[in-house]
């Protein structure tokens, strides 16, 4: 839980495991402590805050900071609570630990890359093998046939020298 201006007022176990701060380490300091400099920087807390106030209810998923320095992907749930007359209580705050998902779903990314480029260099290594094995065709056609083979070595040096670009 957060006080009305986003300082922690409660906080249980689960995100003691998860951050890393013990009860008494966290309880009073502003829930700002657990997000990066480029975050603070854009001032995203405040505007998380801002937006759950205003609309009663913000999520976000965004890298976070463990008391220990180290990131991790998280959702995060903020709900304003109000009063029975309407005023503001605090916030509640959900925050769900995503950097598996996040790891999978870069590998995935990573994956469907390497599956393109070697779709990719499959073709263009296709593309000039074609003409030469139509080139070893018409000289097993005519095995004595001089300008075949001079067409033959024409077909192979230019698919070479194509071959030698792609390496």
């Amino acid at each position: 839980m957060l006080d009305t201006t986003g300082h922690v007022a409660s906080w249980n176990a689960g995100a003691e495991r998860l951050k890393g701060y013990t009860a008494s380490e966290a309880i009073g300091r502003h829930f700002s402590t657990f997000y990066p400099p480029e975050a603070l920087a854009r001032n995203w807390p405040a505007h998380e805050l801002q937006e759950a106030l205003r609309l009663g209810r913000f999520e976000d998923e965004g890298w976070r900071i463990r008391k220990d320095g180290t990131r991790f992907w998280a959702n995060v749930v903020i709900t304003a609570l109000f009063a029975d007359k309407g005023e503001l209580r605090g916030f509640s705050k959900l925050t769900r630990d995503l950097t598996m998902r996040k790891q999978v779903e870069e590998l995935q990314r990573t994956e469907r890359r390497m599956n393109e480029f070697l779709a990719m260099l499959g073709h263009e290594l296709r593309n000039p093998l074609s003409p030469m094995q139509t080139a070893l065709e018409v000289l097993e056609l005519k095995p004595d046939d001089a300008h075949a083979m001079e067409w033959a070595r024409r077909i192979f040096g230019r698919q070479v020298h194509h071959l030698s670009r792609l390496v």
